[in-house]
């Protein structure tokens, strides 16, 4: 099994729609072995393939020691009356919001080896496999808020978070995709008008090439490199 890179927020993959596998191969199981020894690396209780650059719909979870693959996943019902709990990502390091779901659901999916099965999961479980069956479909927890409290989340991204994802990327792990795309997420949202100068001689200290920077349409920090 191997530790995968983990792609963070600005990154295109995690805002493409999934495509369904069909069959599941001895492929897709040595991705979905990768995906939970990246999860457990990480400290994460759930994992999608965007997450890792992959466009296959699979994630895996792991909560409570409820752990399982799901490939393909539809949620095929849902509790009526959402519940608020406090969510984060890996793909979004040290970012939390609170986040209204539904607090029990059933999710329809294949297994590793392809064959059909369903889960009855409430709580945080149900929460997870949510979380998870969005980032397939191209969305992420910071898209359930409003504008006002996603940019407060996001204002969280600072110095400190961009040196700890530095050292991990630098690490024998090297968990984080590349340590850019952290330096230009913090430019973006902190450091744009008033200390443009500073970061520019930091990411040339770093070999990173200055890029352009602009705002897709989600709001989201992107960049050119040259």
């Amino acid at each position: 099994m191997s530790i995968l890179r983990i792609h963070v927020l600005g990154s295109p993959v995690l805002r493409q729609v999934t495509k369904e596998v069909a069959p599941v191969t001895d492929e897709h199981r040595q991705l979905i072995d990768d995906m939970f020894e990246t999860m457990y690396a990480a400290h994460g209780i759930g994992l999608a393939a965007p997450q890792i650059g992959r466009t296959e719909r699979i994630a895996v979870v792991d909560v409570d020691e409820q752990a399982y693959a799901i490939v393909n996943p539809v949620i095929v019902e849902n509790d009526a009356d959402p519940v608020k709990g406090e969510e984060g990502c890996l793909s979004i390091p040290d970012v939390y919001g609170d986040v209204a779901r539904p607090e029990r659901v059933k999710i329809r999916a294949l297994d590793r080896d392809g064959n059909p099965f369903e889960i009855d999961a409430e709580g945080l479980l149900a929460r997870c496999l949510q979380h998870e069956i969005d980032h397939l479909d191209g969305r992420m927890f910071i898209d359930h808020l409003s504008v006002l409290r996603r940019k407060a989340a996001l204002a969280k991204l600072d110095d400190a978070a961009l040196t700890r994802t530095w050292k991990l990327s630098k690490g024998g792990a090297q968990m984080y995709s590349a340590p850019r795309n952290y330096v230009l997420r913090v430019w973006c949202l902190n450091h744009l008008v008033h200390h443009r100068a500073q970061v520019c001689v930091y990411l040339r200290l770093l070999n990173v090439p200055v890029p352009a920077v602009y705002f897709n349409s989600a709001d989201e920090p992107a960049w050119i490199f040259d």
